[in-house]
């Protein structure tokens, strides 16, 4: 059974990052990073998550205003 947990980081500068993380149990983690105007809850995201859940635990975010996160974005993400 997999344990699903929400996120919601502050960068060093300010910018509110979402994500959510899918707890199976392995050993490890792979982090689904969505493209440009996307967000973490893009059903092809979902569905590559899904596919993935049996073999490691599954983190999906947004970046920076994208999705949940309503900042304006004005440049790179700066360390977390």
């Amino acid at each position: 059974m997999k344990t699903f947990l929400s996120h919601h980081l502050m960068t060093s500068d300010k910018h509110h990052i979402h994500c959510d993380h899918y707890k199976n149990g392995h050993d490890q983690v792979v982090i689904i990073a969505h493209g440009f105007f996307n967000s973490k809850d893009a059903l092809l995201l979902k569905e590559l998550g899904d596919s993935l859940i049996g073999q490691s635990d599954i983190i999906i975010m947004d970046f920076a205003a994208m999705g949940k996160a309503k900042d304006c974005f004005t440049g790179p993400v700066r360390n977390i």
